[in-house]
C-alpha cells in the first residue's frame, strides 16, 4: 500500500494499492482510530496517488 490519504473531514481513508490496482475506502473510528473497510474498487493499473479536493459551491 503506497498511496493513501485521509479525506478533508478526517473521517475516511482512501488507499490506492498500486500493486493490485484495487484501491479501497475505510471509515476511521474517531475514538479508537480503527479502520472499518467500506469498499474495494477495481480501477486498472497502478493507482499511485490519492488526493482530496474541496469543490466550491
Amino acid at each position: 500500500m503506497r498511496g493513501f490519504n485521509v479525506d478533508l473531514t478526517g473521517n475516511f481513508l482512501f488507499a490506492g494499492d498500486q500493486g493490485s490496482g484495487k484501491p479501497a475506502t475505510y471509515r476511521i473510528d474517531a475514538q479508537s482510530g480503527e479502520l472499518q473497510h467500506l469498499e474495494t474498487y477495481t480501477v486498472g493499473n497502478n493507482p499511485m496517488w490519492v488526493l482530496f479536493v474541496e469543490l466550491p459551491g
